[in-house]
C-alpha cells in the first residue's frame, strides 16, 4: 500500500497555485490518488511530506530512514514532485 502524503497541491510553471482538478477531488480519500491525466500544460502536482522524529536516525544530521525514502520514491513514480518538510521534536 502506498504511503500517504500530508498535503497535495498543484502549481503552474510560474509557481502560482492552480485549482485542484475535479477528477482528483472525486477520488475517495481511502483510494490511491494518482496524478490525474489531462492536466493543463505546465501544471505540476506537488506532495508535501512531514518527516517526524521516527523518520530519521537519532543523533545524526537528518539522515532519513528507509520508510521515508520509500515514500518519496513512490510519490515520484506516481508523478508527484515530492517535498520533505522537517518537524522538530517538542515543537
Amino acid at each position: 500500500m502506498p504511503w500517504l502524503s500530508e498535503l497535495v497541491f498543484f502549481m503552474d510553471e510560474n509557481n502560482c497555485p492552480v485549482k485542484v482538478p475535479p477528477s482528483f477531488i472525486e477520488i475517495p480519500n481511502y483510494n490511491v490518488k494518482t496524478v490525474p491525466t489531462g492536466l493543463e500544460k505546465g501544471v505540476t502536482p506537488h506532495a508535501l511530506l512531514i518527516c517526524g522524529y521516527n523518520g530519521v536516525v537519532r543523533n545524526r544530521d537528518r539522515t532519513i530512514l528507509g520508510q521515508v525514502k520509500l515514500q518519496l520514491r513512490q510519490l515520484s513514480k506516481m508523478g508527484y514532485k515530492a517535498h520533505l518538510v522537517w518537524s522538530r521534536p517538542g515543537a
